[in-house]
């Protein structure tokens, strides 16, 4: 991939690696070259976790030739990037975290607000039960006060038969 117009990050990483083994297989002249190379690359395309790598491995390349003044400035800038690095993570971390607690505390009022939702449901369900259940016993109180009044009535005429007929008996006696 280290060619123009194309992502470099990943050939970097990979550069990156085969100077660590360089490195590992002390061949500091082909680490150099390597090294160079990824400086070169850097300066057209920033990569801060490859330049992490970079500074770490120039920093031992210059301690392993004995020149304490670069292998300082290397490990400077190793330790500078790397602490900047770790506060982003931890930047990161931290308002990943803040916004999950967002999303869960979300979440949660929407939950709460499914329960209300269905609490309201069974509610209203049982108002309309009770409600209807009134009207039928108002319509059945009403109507067998419409039978009381027209039994009431059909009695009182039968008892004024009764008494009418009686009066002609006593009469008649």
């Amino acid at each position: 991939n280290l060619q123009k117009g194309y992502t470099n990050s990943d050939a970097l990483l990979a550069q990156a690696k085969l100077a660590d083994l360089y490195y590992n297989e002390r061949d500091d002249a082909n680490m150099k070259e390597v090294l160079q190379s990824i400086k070169a690359e850097l300066d057209t395309m920033p990569n801060k976790q490859v330049e992490l790598s970079w500074n770490r491995l120039m920093w031992r390349l210059y301690d392993r030739t004995n020149d304490p003044v670069n292998a300082y400035k290397y490990l400077r800038a190793y330790e500078q990037l790397n602490d900047s690095l770790s506060q982003i993570n931890k930047l990161l971390l931290a308002s990943d975290a803040e916004s999950q607690m967002k999303t869960l505390e979300r979440q949660y009022q929407i939950n709460l607000r499914i329960k209300k939702s269905e609490y309201d449901k069974v509610y209203t369900i049982v108002a309309t039960i009770i409600a209807a259940m009134a009207m039928i016993i108002v319509l059945l109180v009403l109507r067998n006060g419409r039978r009381t009044r027209t039994n009431l009535k059909t009695l009182t005429r039968l008892n004024d038969q009764v008494n009418e007929q009686k009066e002609k008996l006593e009469l008649a006696l």
